[in-house]
């Protein structure tokens, strides 16, 4: 809810503690630290600290790895990542963005109605940035 409402300090302060009590009572490598994890990216972002975003993300997409679960959620750290990636000034980081990006719509479009809402989002956001990618990587 937080998140939803921009109360991105108040999800900080929520997700860090939900963090540390799902990391001590089923280990670093649950679901729910992955869940607890994408919120506190997500909260970053909408912070405008991509910096303290990407390592949150990162960890939360090798426990996806690990642990599959559901595609819509895998695809929500994907673009969360994707979105902290752009925000760094490299070609290197826009690069692993914008594949991110592609593989993040693959798996919402997989799920149809279910991810509309997401679906939507990303290709807003796909729309506004993914265009400047040729200039940075030239």
């Amino acid at each position: 809810m937080d998140l939803e409402t921009g109360a991105f300090r108040a999800a900080l302060t929520r997700c860090q503690r939900a963090l540390a009590l799902d990391e001590a009572a089923q280990g670093d490598d649950s679901p729910d630290v992955a869940l607890d994890l994408a919120c506190l990216g997500e909260a970053h972002l909408g912070l405008r600290a991509p910096e303290q975003a990407v390592p949150l993300l990162e960890r939360a997409r090798r426990i996806h790895a690990r642990v599959w679960l559901d595609r819509k959620e895998a695809a929500r750290v994907s673009f969360l990542l994707a979105r902290a990636l752009w925000e760094r000034p490299t070609p290197e980081g826009r690069e692993q963005a914008t594949v991110l990006v592609r593989e993040a719509k693959a798996w919402l479009e997989a799920q149809g109605l279910r991810a509309r809402r997401e679906h939507d989002e990303l290709v807003a956001w796909q729309a506004r940035h993914l265009p400047r990618v040729s200039e940075v990587t030239r």
